[in-house]
């Protein structure tokens, strides 16, 4: 029973160090061929959006804007996935524990 309780709180570290350094990777989302770039942690927080501003002009369609927009966070949130998968995978932790 001692060994149990040990080996829960070494996988306690280790998630708790997992979140920590998830917490620090940064992630870069883009679309547009750069048009439009996302950075965010690998917890999901946008950190800055950078616009080309070519894209921007008052005769400009908004819509596509927000469709570029929408694509590079989908993208730095797909990006993001794939780094906690192997981060988790390094750390001998299942890829499918919530963080």
């Amino acid at each position: 029973m001692k060994n149990l309780v040990r080996e829960a709180q070494k996988m306690q570290l280790k998630m708790q160090q997992a979140q920590n350094d998830l917490e620090k990777e940064i992630v870069r989302g883009e679309s547009g061929g750069g048009a439009v770039i996302v950075h965010s942690n690998c917890k999901g927080k946008v950190q800055k959006i950078k616009i080309n501003r070519n894209l921007v002009s008052a005769d400009d369609d908004v819509e596509i804007l927000e469709d570029l927009i929408l694509v590079a966070l989908n993208d730095a949130k797909k990006k993001s996935e794939v780094k906690t998968a192997s981060h988790m995978s390094s750390l001998g932790l299942p890829n499918n524990l919530a963080i």
